[in-house]
């Protein structure tokens, strides 16, 4: 069976599912046991409201290089099984899908592709934000990361994105990506060397909180074109990227 990955040009792109071999196959037996054990809630969301599109998985698998780690098109889970089982131990594992069920049930989605369609994040104090995907991604991510910590929910892994500095499981996506865009803003203003890299990346927020930048003369402004968007079959996709 296929799924479908639409590129930032517009480019639908063919997802080959790949079977699980024996070995994985019991990580995941696994991995769901220790989902129902120990998060019940989410459990009977991961069974019940998200529409599985594999009886025998109730995941789709792919080795497709969008999908680096793990992602959700708000209906299923789409897992990279050469990361996901190897890289990661079970905790982590389970840290991941809860992670991915939480996006599907805040529906951020659906509200990426809003204010990717309109183009900016409007403000009750009348100020608009253009949107960045990739920004919106690690904003929606610090939510979600910082919930499931104070939940006590598997183990966060360690590249994922979490700052209470920037964001906490009680804010808004939409306060946190403003954070994120006034802090990096900042930042590029001073530093074309940021400026230059991969149009936002955790490394580069830690770098926001973490590093003193000196100041420049030249400025750089980082383009904000989001890298993709993903689909399994007409439905808009957001990957994880590894930022879990």
């Amino acid at each position: 069976m296929t799924d479908y990955m639409v590129t930032e040009k517009h480019e639908r792109v063919a997802i080959t599912r790949v079977p699980l071999d024996p070995k994985y196959k019991a990580a995941w037996d696994e991995t769901r046991a220790a989902l129902v054990v120990n998060i019940p809630a989410l459990t009977h969301v991961f069974y019940s409201l998200m529409t599985p599109t594999d009886g025998e998985y109730m995941a789709v698998f792919t080795d497709h290089p969008a999908i680096p780690v793990a992602a959700t098109d708000g209906y299923n889970v789409i897992l990279n099984p050469a990361k996901y089982f190897t890289e990661y131990d079970l905790d982590e594992r389970v840290f991941i899908l809860c992670h991915e069920i939480l996006h599907a049930v805040w529906n951020h989605c659906g509200l990426g592709h809003i204010w990717r369609t309109q183009g900016y994040l409007g403000y009750s104090d009348g100020k608009h934000y253009d949107y960045h995907h990739d920004l919106m991604n690690i904003a929606m991510d610090m939510v979600i990361n910082d919930m499931l910590v104070q939940s006590d929910f598997g183990k966060m892994p360690k590249n994922a994105c979490h700052d209470t500095s920037i964001g906490k499981a009680t804010d808004s996506v939409m306060d946190v990506y403003r954070t994120l865009y006034d802090m990096q803003a900042r930042v590029l203003a001073r530093c074309p060397v940021l400026a230059r890299a991969s149009t936002c990346c955790w490394s580069r927020v830690r770098l926001m909180v973490a590093t003193p930048v000196p100041r420049l003369s030249s400025v750089t402004s980082a383009s904000g074109r989001p890298r993709c968007k993903l689909a399994s079959s007409q439905r808009v996709c957001r990957a994880s990227c590894r930022r879990l």
